[in-house]
């Protein structure tokens, strides 16, 4: 199409007059072929004309989008009795920014074809016209989040007033119905943020609360003048858990440090849930790293010893006191409840690696499963808490019990450690990734999600070890790889991995030796490099070959999805595997 659209600009107007006519006059085809040369040429008057014509106005629409047509044309289709073209045409004033003209047929769209209508137009509007407007229009969930995003303010004020005055339960309902809406607006300008943060705080996610503190000052007046909650106590809004983003980061270090001490007591970073599966993230809550140590303790102190809540303390928060502050905090606890238990391994975890393990290493070797489903990861937090490579390696060793242990017990550990920084994960010994996964291959029990715990570690060790230039360690984690993503128990499609062509390069140099024997591996390699696949010429053979000779008819329509992956020839291969396809149904056919 690129050579047809160079071709068409070089045609003198005289040539093109009498090509575009004789292709206008023929089927559908070479109509739309006419309107093509008339978008490479940029001739508004026949683009115009095709805005009206039923077979062409679709693709004429998308022109419209980069070519700017008459303004009458627009009003035409954006008044039509059909509705799908009224639909295109809002979709097209949007993303073409052709606001005034959006604002000007906004009355007439009401007019015609009722509110509902005028609230998909809406989004296609200035947010000074969308905020005037918003409350006439009962704007559905949809159009809301569209508008969310052109313009957020006016969907914040209008989510605060409807929010306002509800009763306990209705206020739920319509929390958890429009809480993702608020969160991109939100999220779209910090203003929008402030505003939920002030008159609905219980509308905005960790990552729209996050938003607001962008504007730090205006953020603490809110939290100060916010009512506390049922209990008295002032009202927690969380952020995400993990470091903060640099920019707001040196917003906030500009705040003296009673300000700070007030966004850390109300903004918490979250953790995991205090019951239940699932990673504990291990990452300092951002808000108190940026306090004083003395600061620090203080308010982990107010949040856990003074509202008598240590069982249940924030990791993320712990993680963030010097280690000598977290021992004196929460040995006196662990001292008082000597019995094992969960709460035991969640505080256990927090503490540094030397009196830590003892305690967890006991509540591992318990005959009780569900002390175990907490203590191995425990374990794998305690040491990734510490830092130390060496230290989380040898903790990484030990636990090829927990591999060996019933499936809750397995996939609990094999998801803390799939979750570790990536310079932990680079310290693991080979053995430890072959343990692990050839034991949740093998095993019987393992489920679906073991297995994607499983997968979501070889990955991560595949792309920190290409990073790092350790093409031997990263071509040992593809195959082992390919043992989980063979076994009939995974589910989902086998997503490439995220490495340059280089990198392929090297992985498939190692492992070429080993899959010209083994199909399996030589496929799987096809389906975690495809993105490179035609620069491996060796591989891409392979693949090609086990899918057309090869008798497992999984493995060869595995290997055919892979071979046809790459954009640039996949037409091409699609049609050489249609053909291959007839060729083995009917051998009489002639290619």
């Amino acid at each position: 199409m690129s050579a047809l659209a160079r071709y068409a600009r070089t045609l003198t107007p005289h040539a093109y007059a009498s090509l575009h006519g004789a292709l206008d006059a023929g089927d559908s085809d070479e109509r739309h072929t006419a309107l093509f040369l008339a978008v490479a040429r940029h001739d508004l008057d026949r683009v115009t004309e095709a805005l009206a014509d039923p077979l062409l106005s679709r693709r004429a629409r998308s022109a419209a989008l980069r070519l700017p047509v008459p303004e009458q044309a627009l009003e035409r289709l954006a008044l039509s009795e059909i509705r799908a073209t009224r639909h295109d045409t809002y979709r097209l004033l949007r993303l073409s920014h052709r606001r005034a003209l959006a604002a000007k047929l906004l009355p007439q769209v009401f007019q015609r074809h009722g509110a509902q209508e005028a609230a998909r137009l809406l989004s296609a509007c200035p947010a000074e016209t969308a905020a005037a407007w918003l409350p006439r229009l009962n704007v559905p969930l949809g159009a809301l989040t569209t508008l969310a995003r052109t313009a957020p303010r006016a969907v914040a004020e209008h989510l605060s007033a409807l929010g306002e005055g509800r009763p306990s339960r209705d206020a739920y309902r319509f929390t958890r119905r429009h809480r993702a809406v608020a969160s991109v607006a939100a999220q779209r300008d910090p203003r929008a943020a402030l505003i939920l943060l002030e008159r609905a705080p219980g509308l905005l996610t960790p990552r729209a609360v996050l938003a607001a503190l962008h504007l730090p000052g205006e953020a603490v007046a809110v939290l100060r003048a916010a009512q506390p909650g049922s209990d008295g106590s002032p009202r927690e809004l969380p952020i995400p858990a993990g470091p903060l983003p640099p920019s707001l980061r040196r917003a906030l270090r500009g705040l003296p440090t009673e300000d700070l001490v007030v966004l850390a007591e109300r903004c918490a970073s979250t953790g995991s849930r205090a019951r239940g599966p699932g990673r504990r993230e291990v990452a300092p809550d951002g808000l108190l790293r940026l306090l004083p140590p003395v600061e620090r303790r203080r308010v982990v102190e107010r949040r856990t010893v003074d509202r008598g809540r240590m069982r249940s303390a924030e990791l993320t928060a712990l993680a963030a006191l010097e280690p000598a502050d977290r021992t004196a905090l929460l040995a006196p606890w662990l001292e008082k409840h000597r019995r094992p238990s969960w709460s035991t391994a969640r505080v256990a975890a927090a503490l540094p690696l030397a009196q830590g393990e003892p305690l967890l290493r006991e509540l591992a070797a318990n005959h009780r499963i569900h002390h175990r489903v907490q203590a191995w990861p425990a374990l794998l937090t305690c040491a990734e808490l510490e830092g130390d490579p060496a230290q989380f390696a040898r903790v990484a060793v030990d636990c090829e019990r927990a591999w060996h242990d019933q499936d809750a017990v397995r996939g609990a550990t094999l998801d803390q450690l799939a979750g570790a920084a990536p310079r932990l994960l680079a310290a693991l010994p080979e053995r430890v990734l072959r343990d692990a996964v050839l034991t949740t291959v093998q095993a019987r029990d393992s489920t679906a999600p073991t297995l994607s715990a499983g997968e979501r570690l070889l990955r991560r060790v595949v792309e920190r070890a290409a990073t790092t230039g350790r093409h031997e360690r990263a071509a040992f984690a593809v195959e082992l790889l390919g043992q989980i993503l063979s076994t009939a128990r995974h589910t989902g499609p086998v997503a490439p991995l995220h490495v340059d062509e280089e990198t392929a390069r090297a992985i498939w140099s190692v492992l070429s030796p080993k899959a010209s024997a083994r199909p399996e591996l030589s496929t799987t390699a096809a389906e975690l490099l495809g993105r490179h696949l035609a620069a491996l010429p060796d591989l891409d053979a392979q693949a090609r070959r086990t899918a057309i000779e090869d008798d497992d008819p999984e493995l060869a329509a595995c290997a055919a999805a892979a071979w046809v992956r790459p954009p640039r020839s996949r037409e091409q291969r699609c049609d050489h595997d249609t053909a291959m396809g007839a060729l083995l149904i009917d051998p009489d056919t002639r290619l």
